[in-house]
C-alpha cells in the first residue's frame, strides 16, 4: 500500500495534474450552480403561469354564474345551464375535473365534481 500511495502522491504533486483537477472541479461546480439557478427560475415561471391560468379561469367562471345558483331553491334551468357551462369550460381547458364547493345552511360544505368521461 505504501508504494501505491507514494505513486499517487507523486502524480498529484505535478502542477499540470493539479490544474486539471482544479479545472474539472470548477466546471462541475459551475454546471451545478447553473442547473440550480435555471431550474429555480423555470419552476417559479411555471408556478406563475399556473396561478395566472387559475385566476383567469376563476374570474371567467365567476362572471358567468347566476347568483340564484347558490340559493337553497335552485331552478332547474339555472342548474342545467351552469352544469353545461362548467362542462364546456372543463372540455376547453382539457382538465379532468372541476370541483364546485357550496356551503349549506348548516355550515357544511358540499363538494360537487364534474368529471371527464373516458372512453
Amino acid at each position: 500500500m505504501g508504494k501505491l500511495k507514494k505513486f499517487i502522491m507523486n502524480k498529484i504533486e505535478k502542477v499540470n495534474v493539479q490544474v486539471s483537477m482544479l479545472t474539472c472541479g470548477l466546471i462541475i461546480f459551475s454546471c451545478l450552480v447553473i442547473y440550480l439557478v435555471t431550474s429555480g427560475v423555470m419552476i417559479s415561471m411555471l408556478a406563475d403561469a399556473y396561478n395566472e391560468r387559475a385566476n383567469l379561469t376563476f374570474t371567467t367562471i365567476e362572471s358567468h354564474f347566476d347568483s340564484r345558483l347558490f340559493t337553497e331553491d335552485v331552478p332547474d334551468g339555472v342548474y342545467g345551464a351552469a352544469l353545461s357551462y362548467l362542462s364546456a369550460v372543463k372540455d376547453n381547458m382539457a382538465i379532468s375535473e372541476i370541483f364546485v364547493v357550496r356551503k349549506d345552511k348548516n355550515g357544511d360544505f358540499n363538494i360537487y365534481s364534474i368529471r371527464k368521461m373516458t372512453r
